[in-house]
């Protein structure tokens, strides 16, 4: 960690109690930046994220002081807009931490803005801290840059700067490789457990196949009935679902993959 305050930024405020705005209030303990706020929609919420770092917790937009250095914005896509109608003053430095979202929507209450945004799956229930978490920055002048990537390097020693169309393409690459990766966990483990078999079978599968794309590409390791094309056992496996959903998932991906290879 850096022993030096990041340019002027001292009092912050973080907007949000999920777990990216958990992740960042832990990251930031025993530095010297004060979080001076934490807001959320659900005052317990805050009561809980703000106990963490004597902060004031508190549900009220009006309730966010105009006079800090910097604003964290960690909330749901569909809230930024709200949440930032309601304020009634301009913010001397704001950020996001949306995957998807344009850092233009803090231009108007905002002098200098970004985003810096995690690329990683982040969740309260596990342990957070030890995480390694990719930050992508973003600002709106190459001042801004500079200033949030100081102050990131007190989150995380992996930054990347990326403008806001390398950033979507980002998190759409993150959607497919773990939000629908995990997805097809759920699947193979619903079908273990329907069958009364125990899941930790299929863990040294799951943990071998990442393991494999260290060192090569996902289509250079891939390998399964379909990378195969192997129709009888493919068909087999067809009719072994009953699920209608489920079976148009496997025939699909299953024609992507043969597609693939073909290609």
């Amino acid at each position: 960690m850096k022993n030096e305050l990041s340019h002027s930024i001292q009092k912050i405020a973080v907007i949000g109690s999920g777990n990216v705005a958990t992740w960042v209030v832990e990251q930031l303990q025993d530095t010297d930046f004060q979080i001076v706020q934490i807001y959320s929609y659900t005052l317990e919420h805050a009561q809980i994220l703000a106990k963490s770092c004597n902060a004031q917790p508190i549900d009220q937009v009006s309730e966010i002081l105009p006079d800090l250095d910097l604003y964290i914005f960690s909330l749901k896509d569909d809230h930024y807009a709200k949440i930032l109608q309601e304020l009634t003053f301009k913010m001397k430095l704001a950020v996001i931490t949306a995957g998807s979202l344009s850092c233009n929507i803090l231009a108007e209450k905002s002098i200098n803005y970004g985003v810096i945004y995690p690329c990683q799956s982040i969740t309260k229930s596990h342990k957070i801290n030890n995480l390694t978490v990719p930050l992508c920055i973003e600002g709106n002048t190459p001042a801004t840059v500079e200033v949030l990537s100081a102050f990131a390097a007190y989150l995380s020693d992996e930054r990347y700067f990326l403008n806001e169309e390398q950033r979507k393409i980002l998190h759409l690459a993150a959607v497919f490789g773990s939000n629908f990766t995990n997805a097809m966990y759920g699947i193979a483990f619903d079908i273990l457990a329907k069958s009364g078999l125990s899941t930790k079978m299929i863990y040294p599968l799951l943990q071998n196949t990442l393991a494999r794309v260290e060192n090569a590409t996902p289509w250079e390791v891939q390998t399964g009935p379909a990378h195969r094309n192997d129709q009888s056992v493919m068909k087999q496996q067809v009719e072994m679902i009953d699920d209608p959903q489920l079976r148009q998932i496997y025939q699909l991906i299953s024609d992507y993959i043969i597609h693939k290879n073909n290609k």
